[in-house]
C-alpha cells in the first residue's frame, strides 16, 4: 500500500493502467496487517490503516495454500508474467523481476513507476 511513502497509491496505479485490473492480494498478507494492527506504534497505525484502506477499495483476497511459505514466496508462487506487482521491498522486487513479473515501486520517493 505504500503508507510510508505517503503517496496515494491508488490513484498512481490508475495513472500508469490505462486497461482494466483488479486489485488483490493474497489473505496471509492481510493477516499480517492484522496482527500488525494491535500494535501501539507507527506500525500499527500503519496497518490500522491499510486495512482500512483495503476494505473501503475492496481489495480481493486470494485464498492459497501457505504450507510454510513466508508472504513473500507465496505472493511470487501466485503472480505470474501478465500479473503486476507493487512493493517496496527491494528483495521482493528483485526476486518477482527474476521471475519475468512487472512491478510497480516507487520513483524518488514520490512517484510511481512501471519496471519491467
Amino acid at each position: 500500500m505504500m503508507l510510508g511513502a505517503k503517496i496515494d497509491i491508488y490513484s498512481g496505479i490508475q495513472e500508469l493502467c490505462s486497461f482494466n485490473y483488479e486489485l488483490c492480494t493474497p489473505r496471509i498478507c492481510m493477516q499480517e496487517l492484522e496482527q500488525l494492527a494491535v500494535r501501539r506504534d507507527k506500525a500499527g497505525l500503519d496497518a490500522r490503516l491499510a486495512l482500512k484502506l483495503a476494505q473501503a477499495k475492496k481489495i480481493c483476497m486470494l485464498d492459497a495454500e501457505t504450507k510454510d511459505l513466508n508472504a513473500d514466496d507465496l505472493i511470487l508462487g501466485v503472480l505470474g508474467e501478465k500479473d503486476i506487482l507493487s512493493t517496496l521491498d527491494k528483495e521482493l522486487k528483485r526476486r518477482a523481476l527474476a521471475k519475468g513479473i512487472t512491478v510497480i515501486t516507487l520513483r524518488q520517493e514520490k512517484k510511481l513507476m512501471l519496471v519491467k
